[in-house]
């Protein structure tokens, strides 16, 4: 999301904090150990940024289902044929998508979007920085299904920032977009596509459970690279 101006994703100053150290957003690998974080650049609490504090606070809510994730439910319907419009509609409604998704953190981007990068965006309407993101780094470039879906899926995922679960799940579906293994994973270099069933499941229903992996194909209990009917 941060990168040089004009890509700049505004939301960035919303999803996390500058680090400490270079006064700057600075990303840390995923899945690391704890001591590989701990040293990860020197000193991994101090030069690396943290979870932006509109998701640590007492009072962040909860999200069910955003404007935003239902504007991108639209654009998908219409770049597939399922409702009218075409790519023309799904441009329309992926654009609300973006801009719901500003808006839900606009108190934040506004306020600090000014101060870090006012060379390149000086306003309080949040619409002119989300257009200002819609014109560089968000813009719709779609020509075909393919493109459009890769374009709508990225956004959806970013989107769904504070959804992990919605997210993981939507990654799946789609898969977009291309994510890497955790670096100290210990599943063969791969992110995983399913949970496992619960360890009460297997110990209450162990033999309903074993016959209901092996119906789905999966080859334990416990495999976490098995897809489900719908995962691409």
């Amino acid at each position: 999301m941060y990168t040089n101006n004009p890509l700049v994703d505004w939301r960035v100053v919303s999803y996390a904090e500058l680090a400490a150290g270079p006064g700057d957003f600075v990303g840390l690998p995923n899945g690391l150990t704890s001591a590989e974080a701990a040293n990860y650049k020197g000193n991994g609490l101090k030069e690396t940024s943290k979870l932006g504090a509109d998701f640590t606070a007492a009072s962040a809510p909860g999200v069910l289902m955003s404007y935003a994730e239902l504007k991108f439910i639209l654009a998908e319907a219409a770049t597939k044929g399922l409702i009218d419009g075409g790519l023309g509609e799904a441009k329309t409604q992926y654009e609300k998508g973006i801009l719901g998704s500003y808006q839900q953190h606009a108190t934040t981007i506004v306020a600090k979007s000014k101060s870090y990068f006012s060379s390149y965006v000086n306003t309080t309407n949040i619409d002119s920085v989300c257009n200002n993101y819609l014109r560089n780094g968000g813009k719709w470039t779609a020509t075909d299904e393919t493109s459009a879906m890769k374009q709508i899926g990225y956004e959806k995922w970013v989107a769904m920032f504070d959804q992990g679960l919605q997210a993981f799940i939507e990654w799946r579906r789609l898969g977009i977009p291309t994510l890497t293994a955790p670096v100290a994973g210990n599943n063969g270099g791969k992110v995983p596509s399913r949970y496992p069933y619960p360890t009460d499941e297997r110990t209450r229903n162990g033999a309903n459970l074993q016959t209901a992996v092996s119906a789905q194909g999966f080859s334990a209990l416990d495999d976490l690279n098995g897809k489900v009917w719908w995962n691409k």
